[in-house]
């Protein structure tokens, strides 16, 4: 989380050969991704921490696409044209980022991903409006500028 740098092939696959699967390393980076993007708002704001929520009962579906494949990233993805079927409803078209891709081998957790994307940031949907968002104080510009400096702040190679 705070060094992306170290994230290689030989990082997941040790993790991998260690018994976490492909499918549970994005679950986890989805998971962390979100609880520290949740609290550093918070702190940014001066507010106290949420509590994490209680555990729910039952078991993960485990389901996973079917045209998944290997190729592209440390993880199995949808292709950018595979997005069909139970899948359609991922992204538009063939158009998106690899960062999304690479989250598709778990749809429901590339869903958690985008309602939090959606709110701290922009949804993929308007991702196209290049102008600004009626819901947004600060339009397009301004908010890719912050998230260029944040991004270059974080050393993040996206």
């Amino acid at each position: 989380m705070t060094d992306q740098s170290r994230i290689t092939k030989a990082c997941v696959d040790d993790n991998v050969e260690k018994g976490l699967s492909k499918e549970a390393y994005v679950e986890l980076a989805v998971i962390v991704v979100a609880v520290f993007s949740i609290d550093e708002f918070h702190r940014l704001l001066g507010l106290d921490l949420e509590a994490l929520p209680l555990p729910e009962p039952g078991e993960p579906s485990h389901y996973r696409p079917a045209q998944a494949t290997e190729g592209t990233g440390f993880v199995p993805m949808i292709p950018r044209d595979g997005a069909v079927d139970l899948e359609s409803h991922l992204w538009s078209e063939d158009r998106t980022a690899n960062v999304i891709r690479a989250l598709s081998v778990v749809p429901d957790a590339l869903h958690g991903w985008r309602r939090i994307a959606g709110v701290q940031y922009l949804s993929l949907e308007g991702m196209g409006n290049l102008v600004g968002q009626d819901d947004r104080a600060i339009n397009r510009m301004q908010m890719e500028l912050v998230a260029g400096r944040v991004s270059a702040i974080n050393q993040c190679f996206y």
